[in-house]
């Protein structure tokens, strides 16, 4: 009886640069973050599930394999994902599995606070000229995710209210813009006699 084995020699010749992987991506509704200590979450907005309720896994790229490992949160299961990166870009995502192909583009967040004398003003709407928006939480805190690379202009309302500065305009976003704040002021209304 003769068996014959064959083994490829060839290795992986696609190498893609884990340190452009880091950040937040997007594909419609679904998001994933890859931090640098190898770590991550995912989302789904669609689900109606958002950033601090998403699902927290490990992450290692070796070659063009992209390896998740999704951590449960009940019983701490551990649910291998593994992938097979097609493109890895500043700004595009690409990879697929057996099943199918996903494409993910580069998200950057604006974030800041609104405050009222110092002190933080809820509810504020930071809206962004693409039409989205958010309001501030009760710390006055807000965080928009916008496309990498865009160029947008944001800007606070609330009723009774005015800003400094009334807006706020981003050209070429490539990286994540922290700390843009807002100060409110009271409008005075003059009483009819």
């Amino acid at each position: 009886m003769v068996v014959l084995m064959f083994f490829s020699c060839e290795k992986d010749k696609s190498k893609f640069d884990e340190a452009l992987l880091i950040g937040k991506w997007r594909s419609g509704q679904l998001y994933y973050t890859y931090e640098s200590n190898f770590r991550g979450k995912t989302w789904d907005e669609a689900d109606d599930v958002h950033e601090d309720e998403a699902q927290r896994f490990e992450w290692s790229l070796k070659g063009s394999k992209l390896e998740q490992i999704h951590i449960m949160e009940i019983g701490g299961g551990r649910i291998p994902k593994l992938y097979t990166v097609t493109e890895l870009t500043s700004r595009t995502l690409r990879y697929k599995d057996d099943y199918r192909s996903y494409s993910f583009t580069k998200v950057n967040t604006i974030s800041g606070r609104v405050t009222l004398n110092s002190s933080p003003l809820p509810d504020v709407r930071i809206s962004i000229s693409s039409g989205s928006s958010v309001t501030t939480n009760a710390q006055g805190y807000y965080t928009l995710n916008v496309t990498y690379g865009s160029d947008v202009t944001i800007t606070p309302s609330l009723t009774d209210y005015t800003f400094t500065p009334p807006n706020m305009t981003f050209n070429n976003v490539t990286s994540n813009q922290p700390n843009r704040d807002f100060t409110a002021t009271i409008v005075t209304q003059t009483p009819n006699y």
